[in-house]
Parts: C-alpha cells; sequence; structure tokens
C-alpha cells in the first residue's frame, strides 16, 4: 500500500532528486541505484566504497582494525558527510545503526528500504566475513536480519520488496513508489503487494 508523504510531514521532500537506498548487504542498492541515477540523470554514490576509499582498507579489514564500535564511528562519520546534491545513494547495511546519519541522510530526500526476503539473502551472501559485513562475533545471519529489519523499517519512507524481481523491476517498483506517495491520492486507492509506506 502507498501512503502519501505529506501525510507524514514531508512535503518537502517532493522538491529533492536525491533517494537513500537501505537494506541488508546482498539485498541489490548498489546495482539498483546506479541503475536508477542513470534513469533520473542524477550521480550514484555508494558510501561503502566511499569509506574503503577514502581510509584505504576494504571493509572487513576496517572492522578488523577497529573492532565494530570503530567502524561504525568510522561509517557516522561518513554518512554524515554526504553532500546536499548526493544523488542516488547506496548506505552499507550497518547505516542505520546511526540515528544521527539517519536523520541527515533523511533530510537529503526519501529513504527507500529494499527489502529481501531471509532465504535468497543467505545464497547471495555467502561468507560473511568476506564481504565484510558488521556483526557481532557470533552472531548469524538470521540473527543480523531479525535485528536489521526493523530499523529499516523505522527509517524507511517507502519499502520495496524485491522478491523475484530483477534489478529494472526494482527500479520501476521504486520510481513508482516515489510517484506514487507525490500523486495526493487516499493510500487506500492503489494497492501493490510490492511497494509500501510504513505511514
Amino acid at each position: 500500500m502507498i501512503a502519501t508523504l505529506a501525510e507524514k510531514g514531508f512535503r518537502s521532500l517532493k522538491e529533492k532528486q536525491n533517494l537513500i537506498l537501505i537494506g541488508m548487504p546482498g539485498a541489490g542498492k548498489s546495482t539498483v541505484g546506479v541503475l536508477l541515477a542513470k534513469q533520473r540523470g542524477t550521480a550514484f554514490l555508494d558510501t561503502d566504497i566511499l569509506i574503503q576509499t577514502g581510509k584505504g582498507y576494504y571493509l572487513r579489514e576496517l572492522i578488523s582494525r577497529h573492532g565494530i564500535s570503530g567502524f561504525r564511528k568510522i561509517e557516522e562519520t561518513y554518512l554524515l558527510g554526504v553532500p546536499a546534491d548526493c544523488g542516488v545513494v547506496a548506505t552499507g547495511g550497518s547505516a542505520v545503526y546511526s540515528e544521527k546519519a539517519m536523520a541527515h541522510l533523511k533530510s537529503l530526500g526519501p529513504v527507500v528500504y529494499l527489502q529481501i526476503e531471509l532465504e535468497p539473502l543467505k545464497a547471495r551472501l555467502g561468507n560473511l566475513s568476506e564481504r565484510g559485513v558488521l556483526r557481532m562475533p557470533g552472531q548469524t545471519i538470521d540473527m543480523l536480519y531479525a535485528e536489521r529489519r526493523p530499523l529499516y523499517e523505522k527509517y524507511a519512507d517507502i519499502v520495496v520488496s524485491t522478491a523475484g524481481m530483477t534489478p529494472d523491476q526494482v527500479v520501476a517498483l521504486v520510481l513508482r513508489g516515489i510517484r506514487g506517495t507525490y500523486s495526493g491520492q487516499n493510500p487506500l486507492d492503489t494497492i501493490d503487494p510490492f511497494i509500501y509506506s510504513l505511514a
């Protein structure tokens, strides 16, 4: 179901060209983000790549060097530095642990949660340590998923389910969701199993 952002007090977001993508690692944020940026004619920013380029280490190396709390501080610093003309931003899966960073990102544009179900996620992720997925020692993907999902839903303006979708189809759903939230229609008039707002 799509609900208007105006109902949540986000009418000003209508004028902004930025889109912020959140979700689990492996949800397709980077792939979809690149396609969205091309479609909209805007810049694309992957914050994981930004951090790795800026610090000169892979994520897994940064986590090993600085620990979980240290990495979260590094990530927060980079997220707070995302500029107002960022375009489409694909965030790291752990971005939602920082309230301050998410408040900044939400001020830049609507936040879209790319939702992926647990089983397909497991198939995509493989070795969590090699991917540099931030997690507590002994924390399984099931536990991480259960921990993060409420945070993604907390910050999302729009949720797009990626179940059975190609990247191009997800892009179309995101754009449809954004248009729907600004259409002024009664949210009950439009029902789509793949797009909904948490209003």
